[in-house]
């Protein structure tokens, strides 16, 4: 094995010269001079003076070797095993998506005038592609709606969709793919985000179209709903009365929760009483807009028109110009009377109908 001299001499600090057998200064020997190299602790040695001229004092760490034991080289390799592995770990699950359960639902649920159909509802224990995903559980409902009016609308989702869990506690979804601004005549699709713990199961909840103010449209998700109490109702009045020398008739009323892009607040209903005005006078008869005298007198509420399409005056001979009026009115009300006040200034008295809806 070849001879490592120490560069110095650990006795006098002299440089060693290569091949002597003899410290050139002190006269140490190559063997005590390896001999006390390697049993001297980590201290520096300072040297006075060497056989060169001019060189100042140096200082001349000598640095001892380590040796690691197996057993040190064992548990450190564990630890970085186990450090991988849970890096590893945490990278696998971020890339997998969890076995996802899906529904079909296929359900059509009226809302603000809308139809939105419920396609199916998925669950798993979170969504890979939802970066909001919540990993104790998430229900995604697909749904699907179309904009049948002539001008946009804005859904605010946030608000008005809901998952009902058992209990009655609700949620609201933590993802939004479907756009709240729907353009006039167009349809859009897309899904809700909800985080509901895993051990929910979808036959357990209830999807909700409604914000907190508003008629709720509540859909089991259990299947076969029954969603015949949210739909539009028209009743058949047939009643007719004078008024201001014109002949009216009452042709229907219809009933329903939500209209034009609206929903009818908590307890409310939107109730269109649809009509026909002939003029058997000689001459043009101007009663007015309909928001200035028409009525509909429910107990002690007497509601003015919501929205109203009649014209301000009737031509003679007109024997039928149709329109409709709408009012808000309380849900299970079922004796309503259409009024239409009186005019004093022009001289015409109040006429008045009571109809009887069907409960």
């Amino acid at each position: 094995m070849e001879q490592v001299i120490p560069p110095h001499c650990p006795r006098c600090g002299a440089e060693a010269v290569p091949w002597q057998r003899f410290c050139p200064n002190c006269g140490l020997s190559v063997q005590a001079i390896e001999a006390v190299a390697y049993a001297l602790p980590q201290t520096p040695i300072v040297r006075a003076g060497t056989l060169e001229q001019g060189r100042a004092n140096e200082t001349i760490p000598i640095t001892p070797r380590y040796k690691l034991s197996y057993r040190t080289i064992v548990l450190f390799s564990l630890i970085m095993l186990l450090l991988l592995g849970v890096g590893g770990w945490q990278w696998y699950s971020n890339t997998i998506q969890p076995p996802i359960t899906s529904r079909m639902i296929r359900a059509e649920m009226p809302y603000a005038g809308l139809t939105y159909l419920i396609k199916n509802v998925a669950q798993s224990q979170y969504f890979l592609d939802d970066p909001l995903s919540d990993r104790n559980g998430m229900i995604r409902v697909f749904l699907q709606t179309s904009n049948p009016f002539p001008w946009n609308l804005s859904i605010p989702y946030s608000e008005v969709a809901h998952l009902v869990l058992p209990g009655g506690s609700s949620v609201s979804p933590l993802t939004i793919t479907i756009d709240t601004a729907l353009k006039a005549g167009a349809m859009q699709k897309g899904y809700l985000d909800f985080s509901v713990p895993i051990a929910i199961k979808i036959a357990q909840l209830t999807f909700q179209l409604g914000s907190k103010d508003e008629t709720a449209i509540l859909l089991p998700l259990s299947g076969h709903a029954d969603l015949s109490k949210y739909a539009p109702h028209e009743s058949p009045l047939h009643a007719t009365l004078q008024y201001q020398g014109l002949n009216w008739t009452l042709h229907s009323a219809t009933s329903r929760l939500g209209m034009s892009g609206q929903q009818a607040k908590k307890g409310m209903r939107y109730l269109t009483i649809a009509l026909s005005v002939a003029n058997p006078l000689s001459q043009i008869v101007i009663p007015g807009s309909p928001f200035d005298y028409m009525r509909l007198q429910v107990g002690v509420l007497q509601a003015s028109p919501h929205d109203a399409n009649l014209p301000v005056s009737f031509a003679a001979g007109t024997t039928g110009t149709s329109g409709s009026v709408t009012f808000v009115v309380p849900q299970g009300s079922n004796v309503l009377t259409f009024l239409l006040l009186a005019q004093p200034q022009s001289g015409f008295a109040q006429a008045a109908q009571t109809v009887l809806l069907p409960s």
